[in-house]
């Protein structure tokens, strides 16, 4: 049976889990996938230098060059986080997504995702929390649901 799924991403780092939840109980999360993309954190000397074939000048011309290409790595980032959501999405590995980014590089990932991902997407929250351990992800994406446990757990 397909679960829900949370990408927790930013530029650099991306994290998919598989949400369970019962009505009464905590949600379980599940890590299934951990994605490294350094090439985002990269200063574009670095990119530059490590590419074969590739000549370094002195400078950069004016208008953003240096930063077109750090976008460009963001960019690619997107992307293959999006094939992946899409590859999982044509063999019914989630019924929903819900998406927690950076601001930023949301607007990245959005413009890759396919019109049957957005569908798919309940709930979007755009900040970072690659840096988050797991559990306390739970209380900061479903607050309500938290409250509302501990509320039960006290009760009873």
């Amino acid at each position: 049976m397909p679960h829900d799924w949370l990408l927790v991403t930013n530029a650099s780092h991306a994290r998919i889990f598989k949400i369970k939840s019962a009505i009464g109980q905590p949600r379980e999360m599940q890590l299934i996938h951990s994605i490294e993309h350094p090439e985002s954190r990269m200063k574009v000397h670095e990119l530059l230098s490590d590419k074969p074939g590739m000549y370094r000048s002195q400078g950069f011309a004016p208008g953003g060059h240096a930063q077109d290409i750090q976008n460009n790595e963001m960019e690619r980032f997107a992307k293959e986080l999006a094939d992946i959501i899409d590859h999982a999405r044509t063999l019914n590995r989630f019924q929903n997504l819900i998406i927690v980014s950076s601001p930023h590089f949301y607007g990245l990932l959005e413009k890759e995702l396919s019109g049957s991902i957005k569908h798919l997407i309940k709930k979007v929250i755009q900040k970072d929390y690659t840096g988050v351990v797991e559990r306390d992800l739970n209380r900061l994406i479903f607050p309500k649901r938290t409250a509302l446990l501990k509320t039960m757990e006290k009760s009873g």
